[in-house]
């Protein structure tokens, strides 16, 4: 038979358990946070001093090439819209 004191005994060890969890749970999310923070810090600060470089992970748009934007942005709707098709539908629910 289980001692009265040992589900006291229990219910404070995971209480201790999840608090060291919690605890390292936000230290990491905190850590991480500043790792991306600096990591994005230092991208913006090399992209204003080298604007000029030829980074191959920055993507320069041509403005020459046929698929550049012509100063519209957004989405367009399509030239020809799509029409109804012939017939109506017909939803069916139930057994067989």
């Amino acid at each position: 038979m289980p001692t009265p004191n040992g589900r006291e005994a229990g219910l404070r060890r995971i209480t201790t358990i999840t608090g060291w969890v919690a605890g390292a749970a936000v230290s990491a999310a905190a850590l991480i946070s500043v790792g991306v923070a600096r990591a994005n810090a230092n991208a913006s600060s090399n992209a204003s001093v080298g604007a000029t470089s030829t980074d191959p992970g920055v993507s320069r748009a041509d403005p020459e090439a046929p698929w550049a934007p012509s100063g519209v942005s957004g989405l367009q709707p399509p030239p020809n819209p799509p029409l109804g098709g012939v017939g109506g539908g017909q939803a069916v629910t139930g057994g067989s």
